[in-house]
């Protein structure tokens, strides 16, 4: 009984694992995009950046809905 219980216990310990790295290397990826915005629009290209940033926004997220 108490081998099954430990079996089990150590399968869903493995799958949050896997789960966490996942999100770790989803949420760093996202980190450099942000970074590669940031330097595509405004750091090169001043205020027009933002507004040309803004828009660019918008229209993905009117992609995705």
């Amino acid at each position: 009984m108490w081998l099954i219980i430990a079996i089990v216990l150590a399968v869903i310990v493995l799958i949050l694992i896997a789960n966490n790295g996942m999100l770790r290397n989803e949420n760093e990826s996202l980190r450099y995009a942000n970074v590669y915005l940031f330097t595509r629009f405004v750091r090169d290209n001043g205020e027009q950046g933002i507004i040309e940033l803004e828009e660019a926004m918008e229209d993905i997220s009117k992609k995705f809905k």
